[in-house]
């Protein structure tokens, strides 16, 4: 990495959210990915009050006002079993991301969530919804843990809360709209019922395939994998005309001697040193 470049001893100004809206645009891309948390939420736990899905995977049960009932573990599995895929994924999500970059680990998160959603679409076989639903929440605890990191790293200090805090507006806006896909099937009596709702969990992964070839890396990351170039070209991009020349180098500044900080840090401290007292 080159040397930090001379910066004079001024702040960076506080731009508007207007200013920046390049960088908003691009953060709100990203942040989508969090919608599908939201959406599979709201659509699966929907999904066991539905005579079409209760006669595929549920029992006849007279005394019930649906007719059908359920069983209490296939109930439990299918949202836990998205919990642990979550935890698997976040126990390797910083081994993956350090060398593949936030864009990659994104791009093979919506592939292995389409994978999922096949196969909850395709079987009547609990064993193989289980495996649908690990898969499925492996994929999501990426999509969760890159959207953020990746908004937290493109984004101003200034404005980092309120770019980060995308997260909750999209996994909301997941949330209705799952709740409105089932109320539109919840009459159905057949396998539709249940499938279209998993069906339409692909509008979230394909658009947000799309959608990552047009935004950068993170300069932060381009910079920890010494690609000075590239990450120069990502910061010029999000930053736009946002900032005055003067104070891109001043970031840029900042940004270098950030990362190598970092780098001094990890090669100081162990995985040991966790456990350590002062």
């Amino acid at each position: 990495m080159s040397q930090v470049p001379h910066t004079s001893q001024v702040s960076l100004p506080e731009t508007s959210l207007w200013a920046n809206r390049k960088c908003l645009l691009i953060a709100c891309i990203v942040a989508t990915a969090n919608t599908q948390y939201g959406f599979d939420s709201a659509a699966i736990g929907a999904l066991q009050a539905m005579p079409g899905f209760l006669k595929v995977f549920g029992f006849p049960d007279p005394s019930s006002p649906l007719g059908y009932g359920i069983d209490s573990t296939f109930q439990q599995l299918i949202g836990s079993l998205l919990t642990l895929g979550a935890f698997l994924s976040s126990i390797l999500a910083g081994a993956f991301g350090a060398f593949y970059g936030r864009k990659t680990a994104l791009w093979l998160a919506c592939a292995l969530n389409c994978v999922g959603l096949a196969i909850q679409i395709s079987t009547t076989n609990k064993g193989v919804v289980y495996l649908g639903r690990i898969v499925l929440g492996f994929s999501n605890g990426f999509l969760v843990t890159f959207s953020n990191i990746y908004t937290a790293e493109i984004a101003p200090a200034h404005l980092r809360g309120v770019m980060v805090a995308l997260f909750a507006y999209w996994v909301n806006i997941g949330a209705i709209l799952g709740t409105i896909v089932d109320n539109y099937t919840k009459d159905r009596l057949d396998k539709g019922s249940y499938q279209i709702p998993i069906g339409s969990l692909y509008i979230v992964p394909v658009l947000l395939g799309i959608g990552l070839f047009f935004v950068p890396e993170t300069p932060r990351w381009l910079l920890h994998n010494n690609n000075e170039s590239a990450a120069r070209r990502s910061l010029e991009t999000l930053r736009a005309d946002s900032l005055a020349p003067e104070y891109l180098e001043l970031e840029w500044a900042e940004i270098i001697r950030g990362v190598e900080e970092e780098r001094l840090i990890a090669k100081s401290v162990g995985i040991l040193d966790m456990f350590r007292g002062e």
